[in-house]
């Protein structure tokens, strides 16, 4: 098991922002204490990220760079900065999500990606909700090019719903997402009626919970959905690995408790059998304390 992590995600950052350094740091330390060992992320394939986001939004992004020299502090939307620094911190989350595919799918080991700034509410052409580039789908997208992967799972227990992560895949059955959520809660979206479309019908489940729904209400919601899991027989399964649904959150008003994500993870990987270890790219999760304790739950899980 291995903690995939890059400081370059400190270069992204303004004062008083949610989605801060001192979260990844914070997990950094925790980890570091309770014996993991950590490695460091791959360099990024174009070709990949082209696909995962039109090439007019990477260029976009790119272009901003320029645009700092004249302005320090650039916006993707109301709630996503850009500085001096985060494209190459951006850049550097695709490669700790792409290094999880490479541990899983070379070297038959389970990892936790400390992808900072997060990523499943970025869409193919634009980036939100503290999102530059959809890391995970990055990962997914890159498991089916280089590695001929035909079924992915991707499991979303952020409290926010991955909307990027949805629209990115909705056509198609090569990634089966599955998305449980605060609703109605930012961004807006995650209905249960959005099942996907065209060849993709079928297989994008949005879970919604009520708020101050907890472990008993996610699983009671989550159960109806265990033979569909089963019996997709994905090849590589990806958590997209969210801990802001935990009851001490400050940004949701579900009531998870820690545990609640060792719970989730395990039944996941039970039921969704994959033949490959199951990868994690971290998503959300603001209060320090209870961020480390839920991540630790999860990565015990995932061994």
């Amino acid at each position: 098991m291995k903690i995939i992590y890059s400081d370059k995600h400190r270069k992204h950052h303004i004062t008083g922002h949610p989605e801060s350094p001192k979260r990844v740091e914070a997990l950094k330390d925790y980890f570091e204490k309770s014996g993991y060992e950590f490695t460091s992320p791959t360099g990024v394939d174009y070709d990949i990220l082209n696909k995962v986001h039109t090439p007019s939004y990477v260029q976009k992004v790119f272009d901003l760079v320029d645009r700092i020299h004249e302005s320090p502090l650039q916006y993707l939307d109301p709630d996503t900065y850009f500085v001096n620094g985060s494209l190459e911190a951006a850049l550097d989350a695709l490669g700790c999500a792409a290094k999880s595919v490479e541990l899983s799918l070379n070297n038959k080991e389970s990892s936790f990606a400390l992808t900072r700034p997060p990523g499943h509410h970025a869409e193919a052409d634009k980036g939100m909700g503290f999102c530059i580039f959809n890391n995970v789908a990055y990962a997914a997208k890159l498991a089916m090019e280089k590695y001929n992967i035909k079924k992915i799972l991707i499991f979303d227990f952020d409290v926010h719903h991955g909307n990027g992560t949805e629209k990115i895949f909705y056509d198609t059955p090569a990634v089966l997402y599955i998305s449980i959520h605060q609703h109605p809660h930012y961004p807006g979206t995650g209905h249960s009626y959005r099942i996907g479309e065209g060849e993709g019908e079928g297989f994008n489940i949005n879970i919604p919970l009520e708020t101050l729904s907890g472990e008993e209400e996610a699983f009671s919601k989550l159960n109806p959905f265990k033979d569909f899991i089963s019996d997709y027989k994905t090849e590589l399964l990806i958590f997209s690995a969210g801990f802001d649904a935990h009851r001490m959150d400050p940004l949701s008003a579900t009531v998870f408790e820690s545990s609640t994500y060792k719970n989730l993870t395990e039944t996941i990987i039970d039921w969704a059998a994959p033949t490959h270890p199951a990868i994690s790219c971290l998503e959300g999760g603001y209060d320090i304390e209870v961020l480390c304790e839920s991540a630790l739950f999860h990565i015990k899980a995932l061994q």
